[in-house]
């Protein structure tokens, strides 16, 4: 079992883990709940990896600067065509919505205004992959956090990033809904600020998960959190709902993010302790996409996990291919080589079916909204189950014409439509399950007095 309480570590230590800066990526005043053994596993080595040393590098930088030229200048074309032919005056509009017919869903028809409102794309950013591209590269806001490390019962680490707010009083910002974001596989803190700063205007008590080596946590065992292994996501649910009681708790997927939620909503359907979640450019079947290598999306994506190999050599060294790892030519190979491999899972279609997000999507009693893009380069249109949507209770697909891979910006000075949609979206949810909850505690008292 992991631990409930916080560790004090020596002055050495304390000197690196402390609240994530934005500015300059220092950790604060962490609160570390790990035994003394994992402690003195960080102390022999491990707690280098804590620092966060590639997200800003001359790398990075050139490789997001890379993406963005060749993006603009394969697609120009088209792009000055369209305009030229009005077409981005006539296509967008409303989204469309996939759902069944349910009071839940007649009831958010109804009460959640931003279904209703059309979906109008930055002006200068109509094109998919410029909306996606904006994901990476606009300026997000400046948030601390403060950073809760968690042990698994194989002894390997999570970590929760909650956000560091210093106006809030402590204990009304305990009483608000707790929104659970789990980030692109890909992603540090910093890349979900933004999500982060939204959901604190709207009422919402943020906080990140950080898979066991990612995000500068510690990698202490040789595996890795695949798609579909929802063990490390139920253990720090569990730990959040018992440390948070008076706080309903949601979730926030965003890209690959979507595949392990979704894994999570099928495994526990109703005893999940979510009270409502949302997924912002699904990928349904991550398979059909790694295998069908898209440039320079998955080229970019396969040199970061190369790069997360790097900082991991150590402890992976015995477990899995490191030669073939990093001779890896698509995420395909990628995941046979590593994830495959540390889930100690020979068989590739075993695997695949392991980690195949919806292998159970009727199990799923939690609301679930989907937001998609039709222009989404990555997780492209025709991978969308449509029918799904149409045939299962609480669960809305969302779709508009344009907004790329977790972009959805609007305005001269872009915002995302889409985290507006999933912070009235959830909201929404709350109320009518309070509503019902009343009700039902209503009826009760009315049998008691007759």
């Amino acid at each position: 079992m992991y631990s409930t309480h916080a560790t004090r570590l020596p002055p050495r230590v304390n000197d690196v883990a402390n609240t994530i800066s934005m500015g300059d990526h220092t950790t604060r005043r962490e609160k570390l709940c790990l035994t003394v053994s994992t402690v003195a596993e960080i102390l022999s080595g491990q707690v280098e990896h804590v620092e966060k040393e590639a997200a800003h590098s001359m790398c990075g930088m050139f490789l997001r600067t890379l993406a963005f030229f060749v993006a603009v200048v394969s697609l120009a074309g088209k792009w000055i065509k369209d305009l030229l032919n009005g077409s981005h005056i006539c296509r967008h509009g409303l989204p469309q919505l996939y759902y069944k017919k349910s009071p839940l869903l007649e009831y958010l028809l109804s009460n959640c205004m931003t279904l209703s409102q059309p979906y109008q794309p930055t002006f200068w950013a109509r094109n998919g992959h410029v909306q996606t591209l904006m994901w990476k590269l606009l300026p997000h806001e400046q948030i601390e956090f403060q950073r809760e490390y968690i042990e698994m019962k194989d002894k390997g680490i999570v970590a929760l990033d909650w956000v560091n707010l210093p106006k809030h009083n402590k204990n009304t910002f305990a009483r608000r809904p707790t929104l659970l974001i789990i980030p692109d596989i890909a992603s540090e803190c910093f890349d979900v600020a933004q999500i982060c700063w939204e959901a604190d205007q709207h009422g919402y008590r943020p906080v990140i998960f950080n898979r066991r080596g990612h995000g500068g946590v510690p990698l202490t065992t040789a595996k890795l959190q695949s798609f579909g292994d929802t063990a490390d996501l139920r253990e720090a649910i569990r730990y959040i709902k018992r440390t948070n009681k008076s706080s309903r708790l949601t979730a926030l997927g965003i890209s690959t993010g979507c595949a392990l939620l979704l894994s999570y909503l099928g495994d526990f359907g109703s005893s999940a302790d979510l009270a409502a979640a949302v997924c912002i450019s699904p990928m349904y079947d991550y398979q059909e996409l790694a295998q069908n290598s898209r440039q320079p999306y998955n080229w970019l994506k396969l040199q970061k996990y190369k790069y997360f190999l790097t900082k991991h050599c150590n402890v992976l060294s015995n477990s899995i291919d490191l030669d073939s790892a990093f001779a890896s030519s698509s995420l395909a190979d990628w995941e046979k080589f590593v994830y495959a491999y540390t889930c100690k899972i020979e068989d590739e279609e075993e695997y695949w079916d392991a980690n195949n997000p919806l292998r159970e999507v009727d199990e799923i009693a939690v609301p679930l909204l989907c937001i998609n893009s039709k222009d989404d380069p990555v997780a492209t249109s025709d991978q969308i189950p449509y029918d799904l949507f149409t045939t299962l209770p609480d669960v809305l697909l969302v779709t508009t014409e344009y907004g790329g891979h977790c972009g959805f910006y609007e305005g001269s000075n872009p915002n995302s439509w889409a985290l507006q949609l999933s912070m009235d979206y959830i909201a929404t949810v709350l109320k009518y399950s309070a509503i019902v909850a009343n009700s039902i505690k209503f009826q009760n008292n009315k049998l008691l007095f007759r």
